[in-house]
Formats: structure tokens, sequence, C-alpha cells
């Protein structure tokens, strides 16, 4: 082979490894971890796993585990341990951004619609409770698993106040979630905060006191919080990760489809007949944040001491990902 043969061979097979090379890079999917429990709530994020809507985006989603106190995660998104957190609404979220903190929330993961079914509420004990409606007699005193300073403590305070009393007139008891139940059948307490996929399950020989539904109409229970690693440092990637969340609410929206049963059953841990009777969460479809209901929620913590001042919408949220995800929809 001549000399210039073979360095036309060798300039061809450096222009085709460099060209695999290139493509092997934009083939790769960027990881994005996010924390989670198994909820309904996080039903269009399988959605969008299983069905490949993240992978279209580039993304391969890593689901981690934090605490589910969203005060105590939020460090993690500060130190870009983990990329984002599928929260419920917590009075420490809004204190640690009053302090300085670079979560924001971007995003719908469920909220209250009184058009729909219920999903959150007070179960009170069967055996203690003979009507929906108790009088205050009955309630005071009274031993409720219910976090003072977040979503369960915001809705026990607008029950209570129907029936002029305020959340000192009972007694808070901690307890993990998974026990709950049984400590409600036992006489150990009086009442449970619960959502699905323990809602319903926890209502057959209970009563629903405090229907989420009836007190806390239009609340915004739950939301996606990115991190800086999302909404600083890799912008265009948070944005792709909301395109393709949305895409998988749109399709949790059809309803209970067999494609959507068997997901959510599969990865939230269900029979499929289970699965068929929850009350799924109301997610919209362009994914927008009653920031209103969020105000009244800090009005009342600021009230109850709870929190250190009110935050604007613009200092807790960024909701761009949203309306760009949601314009550019087909």
């Amino acid at each position: 082979m001549s000399d210039r043969l073979r360095s036309a061979v060798m300039l061809l097979l450096t222009v085709i490894a460099s060209a695999c090379s290139q493509s092997s890079e934009k083939g790769a999917l960027q990881v994005v971890q996010i924390s989670g429990r198994t909820a309904i709530a996080n039903a269009p994020l399988f959605i969008a796993d299983e069905e490949g809507f993240f992978a279209r985006e580039g993304i391969k989603l890593e689901f981690v585990t934090l605490s589910s106190d969203l005060t105590q995660s939020i460090p993690a998104l500060e130190q870009e341990k983990v990329d984002a957190i599928a929260a419920q609404v917590n009075i420490g979220f809004f204190n640690a951004i009053a302090k300085g903190a670079r979560a924001r929330i971007v995003v719908d993961r469920g909220h209250v619609d009184p058009q729909s079914c219920d999903f959150t509420g007070i179960i009170g004990r069967g055996s203690l409770f003979t009507t929906d409606d108790p009088a205050a007699a009955q309630l005071r005193g009274r031993r409720f698993a219910v976090n003072p300073a977040g979503a369960s403590g915001y809705l026990l305070a607008r029950y209570l106040a129907g029936k002029g009393m305020t959340n000192e007139d009972v007694q808070f008891v901690t307890l993990p979630d998974n026990v709950q139940l049984q400590a409600l059948q036992r006489g150990s307490i009086d009442a449970v905060f619960a959502t699905e996929p323990r809602f319903t399950p926890s209502l057959p020989g209970n009563r629903l006191i405090a229907s989420g539904n009836k007190y806390t109409p239009g609340f915004q229970y739950s939301f996606l919080v990115f991190g800086p690693s999302l909404l600083v440092t890799h912008r265009d990637l948070g944005q792709r990760f909301v395109n393709a969340y949305l895409r998988g609410v749109r399709q949790y929206n059809q309803g209970k489809t067999p494609r959507n049963i068997e997901i959510i059953s599969r990865r939230v841990q269900l029979n499929p007949d289970m699965a068929r009777s929850l009350c799924w969460v109301p997610i919209r479809n362009d994914g927008a944040i009653n920031t209103q209901s969020l105000l009244e929620f800090q009005k009342w913590g600021v009230e109850q001491g709870h929190q250190i001042r009110i935050v604007s919408d613009r200092e807790y949220g960024d909701l761009e990902f949203a309306r760009k995800a949601t314009s550019a929809a087909p």
C-alpha cells in the first residue's frame, strides 16, 4: 500500500470513528434523579417513564429515596445530589425559600378538585364516631395523626373552624404512614389524615369526617420541585423533563384505561382491581399551579406561628417550564 493510499485510509477511519463517537454521545440519555414515593400522584411520572416519553427527550429517570419531609429533602436539591422532588405542600418548604433556598415549584402534581372524587381527607374511627358530622364535644381532646404544619394540619384547622374550634382543641400524634390504619383500628388514635393509595382502603368501617373536597376546594396539594441542577445548571434538561412529564399527565388524564391500569398497578404495587377502585388525583394537563391556594395556606402558616413570612409566587415558583411545554405540545 502506497503512503498516499495509507494516509487516505487512516483519514477515512478517523472520520468514521469520530462520527460513531458523536452518534454515541447523541444517543446517550441524561440521568435525572427524582425523589418520590409510590403514590398515585406519581402516576404521570411512571407513565412517562414506561411509555418512553422521557427517553424521547433524552432522559433516563432514576428514583431515589429521601425523607418524605420536603424540608429535610431540600438540602439534597441545593447540593445537586438530586435533581427534583415529588412533594406534598409543607410550611417548611416556604420557610426554606424565605431563608434563601434555590428550590422552586415547577408543575402541578395533584390538587383538590370538588368536581372530582375525594382522594384526601381526615378519617375518624368508626367505633368512635357514629356520624360523618360529629359534634364539637365528640372531637375535643381526640387524638389526630396529623402534621400540624402540613396540608393535613391545614385541612383540620379549616374543618375545626366550622365548629368553633381550633387545632389547640385536639391532640396531635406522630406515627409512620404504614401503621396509622392499624393504630386507628386498635383505638390508639381517633382519626388519621390519608391520601391515595391509603385513603380508599381506610374508609370501610370508618367515617370520612373532613373531606378535602369540602374543606380545601382548589387546594394545591402537591407539585414537582426542581433544584438548581435543572433550574440553572441544565435548564434545557429541566425543560425536556417537564415536556415528557406533561405528556404523561395527558395520558394519565385519559382515565382508567387498560394500559394506565397496567402501569399504575405495577409501579404503585397494587392489584389491578384496587387501582381501579382508588380515586385518581386530579392533575392539570397544562401543569398550572393554584398560587392563590398556596397564598391562603401561607397566611394560615404565619397566623399559626409556623411560617416566618409569606413568600411570593416569584420566589417559590418557576412556571415557565410548564408554559413552554404546553405551548409546544401537539
